[in-house]
């Protein structure tokens, strides 16, 4: 799988797994600006919704304070399509993975 960046602090890389998910790590190098990422993927139809596993700034800071959720923070958003968008944290790095559209 190949994937390509057009921003110098968002870095993207994608993996497709054995259990025929796509995965895309996004990492914000910035370390105060959320950026937005665009993607567009090709020989693939994912399904609707698809799960992020991001860590970032939020996860350090309850790490160095011992007060907030130290793991990886898990969530799902909708809509998810062959051309979808998402913002990312300052210095996070972030799972998206998509899973085959259903037959």
């Amino acid at each position: 799988m190949r994937a390509v960046s057009g921003h110098k602090l968002l870095s993207v890389y994608a993996a497709r797994r054995a259990d025929r998910t796509l995965s895309l790590l996004v990492i914000n190098k910035s370390p105060l600006a959320r950026l937005q990422g665009h993607f567009s993927i090709r020989n693939f139809q994912p399904d609707l919704g698809a799960t992020l596993f991001s860590y970032g700034i939020p996860q350090d800071e309850a790490a160095r304070t011992e007060i907030g959720w130290l793991d990886i923070a898990r969530t799902n958003i909708p809509g998810v399509a062959t051309e979808f968008s998402h913002s990312f944290g300052p210095y996070s790095a972030t799972v998206i993975r998509l899973s085959p559209q259903k037959d």
